[in-house]
């Protein structure tokens, strides 16, 4: 025990005990500074991590960006790569044989027969038939022969475009209009409603004229009434007096509901 005890005197004596009872930890990074070790910077780290997330966030906007790009060209290539390919009708006619020409087909009725005489070509006589009319052109005059082969093949007739390429069609601009004009309505309509008060509606404008025309015309009928009523009424006359005071106070009520359907806009409590 005596050992013990003088052990414990000379660890509270020593001059390190005195100086951490002078000087005491003041924190964690306080206690590594001490131990010889060095406190990490978490305000440094956290700024490069930041940076770090900074860079991956704009490489993926570039990313994003470029892929839209490339498609909105592989879309537009893939448009205009086929603007100036015929129309499979049109090669099928086309190649089925060569058509004659004026000059080639005036050389082929003026080119002498193999005998060496030439014969005079026959006037054409107009068909006529019972009635006196000239007889309907034969269904083949839209056709034409080849001169090569003899073989008979159909004009193909190229589709008129009705639009300009690249333009947008009329029914699709007017429809883009018609979208535009509801926009602005329905816009309209929302900055309309934010000035009413809240929990109203306002009364249609057929309503409010009938519903005031209707009260001038009950103000004139108990005016009319009122004006039959003596100028002095003696309180003993019980039933008139109490009728004269009905009859005032639905003037005075009468009275306020005109002031109010005669404004412009009337607004009622939304059911």
């Amino acid at each position: 025990m005596l050992q013990n005890a003088q052990s414990i005197g000379r660890k509270h004596s020593s001059s390190s005990a005195i100086h951490d009872a002078m000087n005491p930890v003041r924190g964690i990074r306080d206690e590594i500074t001490r131990k010889g070790g060095v406190p990490k910077n978490h305000f440094r780290e956290n700024q490069r991590q930041l940076k770090v997330l900074q860079e991956k966030v704009k490489q993926k906007k570039q990313s994003d960006e470029l892929e839209a790009q490339q498609k909105k060209t592989r879309a537009t290539g893939s448009a205009d790569k086929f603007t100036h390919v015929p129309s499979r009708l049109y090669l099928s006619t086309g190649s089925a044989g060569t058509r004659a020409t004026p000059a080639s087909a005036s050389a082929l009725g003026s080119a002498p027969s193999s005998g060496g005489s030439t014969r005079a070509k026959a006037p054409v006589k107009p068909n006529f038939n019972t009635s006196g009319r000239a007889a309907a052109p034969s269904t083949k005059a839209g056709m034409t022969r080849s001169a090569s082969s003899g073989s008979i093949t159909t004009e193909a007739a190229v589709p008129e475009r009705k639009t300009a390429l690249g333009k947008m069609p009329k029914y699709l601009t007017q429809r883009k209009e018609e979208w535009a004009r509801e926009e602005e309505e329905k816009r309209q309509r929302q900055i309309e409603q934010e000035t009413w008060p809240p929990g109203t509606v306002p009364v249609p404008e057929e309503e409010r004229l009938s519903t005031l025309a209707y009260l001038q015309q009950s103000q004139k009928a108990l005016l009319l009434e009122l004006s039959r009523f003596p100028i002095t009424l003696q309180p003993s006359n019980v039933q008139r007096y109490k009728r004269k005071q009905e009859v005032e106070e639905k003037l005075r009520e009468i009275e306020k509901g005109i002031d109010v359907y005669s404004q412009e806009r009337v607004f009622m409590t939304k059911m």
